[in-house]
């Protein structure tokens, strides 16, 4: 008969180590994820910060029929907007989006005009970009 000389007791072991599993972190899918970036999207649109404005949006961005937005084209749209309907008097985020990656803005300019802004988000890297929207 054969005998085992290793004892059944694990912490005979010097060198066993138990390693945990990983717990997936899942984001949840809600708007609140990407709003900051919209927040102060809204906030260089309102001071007329064309510039600053742009660079919360992908440099893959474009308008809502495909038309890519350069920096220059963003800017003419924006300025054009404002001749049109007046300067912009209120900018609020819908509350009641719920998906990080699209978030509809509710716009009111000084010529009385209220319209929505629909915008779609990607996260890049650690930062949400804007990567289409239908109007300024």
């Amino acid at each position: 008969m054969i005998r085992s000389v290793l004892p059944c007791d694990q912490s005979f072991y010097p060198y066993h180590y138990t390693y945990p599993t990983p717990t997936p972190v899942v984001e949840p899918k809600t708007a609140i994820l990407s709003i900051p970036v919209v927040a102060d999207y809204c906030q260089a649109v309102k001071a007329k910060n064309y510039v600053k404005a742009y660079t919360f949006l992908d440099p893959s961005a474009a308008t809502d029929r495909g038309q890519k937005l350069t920096q220059d084209t963003y800017i003419q749209m924006a300025k054009t907007s404002d001749v049109e309907n007046g300067s912009i008097v209120d900018m609020q985020i819908d509350p009641a989006s719920t998906d990080s990656t699209r978030v509809i803005l509710t716009i009111d300019r000084s010529s009385s005009i209220h319209y929505h802004v629909h915008l779609t988000l990607k996260k890049v890297a650690k930062t949400w970009k804007i990567t289409v929207l239908d109007r300024v």
